[in-house]
């Protein structure tokens, strides 16, 4: 459905991006090794996959697991390669490229294709997309940053 207000349908053409879906599901699963303590997050990428990074000045003896989890590794961000967004940029580029496959090595190389956008950093010291979207101004904590509605009574107000 394109629209839940007047239930249109979608139309042809159309699509959803669903580019960064995977990660939640990849970090799951390294997390979930982690509590079996199957692997560390602090472990270097080289330790599980030697040699994948090492390649255009990046290092998988430097770069973590959680350096990949933190978005803190320096990787060239994928979303930006002009190889990329050029096919899904608009309808009729997306309607030519939609079913174009790439293998993982392809992706990998584009990756790392690109220059260091930093060198490895710990997670707490290197801000991230997360830490630096717009935020609702509140001093209090995250779990107080909203007033709770009331149940008392049908004006909202509590006794």
């Amino acid at each position: 459905m394109a629209d839940l207000e007047t239930g249109a349908p979608r139309r042809p053409g159309e699509y959803a991006h669903t580019g960064s879906g995977g990660k939640a599901f990849i970090a799951t699963v390294l997390l979930a090794l982690a509590a079996e303590s199957r692997l560390s997050i602090d472990d270097p990428v080289n330790t599980w996959l030697p040699g994948l990074l090492d390649r255009n000045g990046y290092d998988g003896d430097r770069i973590t697991i959680r350096h990949l989890l933190s978005n803190t590794g320096g990787l060239f961000s994928t979303g930006m390669a002009p190889e990329l967004t050029s096919r899904y940029a608009t309808r009729a580029a997306f309607a030519k490229h939609r079913f174009d496959a790439f293998t993982t090595e392809r992706l990998l190389a584009i990756r790392c294709r690109g220059r260091r956008s930093a060198p490895p950093a710990s997670a707490s010291s290197t801000p991230t997309a997360a830490s630096t979207s717009p935020r609702p101004s509140s001093r209090r904590s995250p779990a107080t940053a909203w007033p709770r509605r009331s149940n008392a009574g049908s004006s909202g107000r509590s006794a």
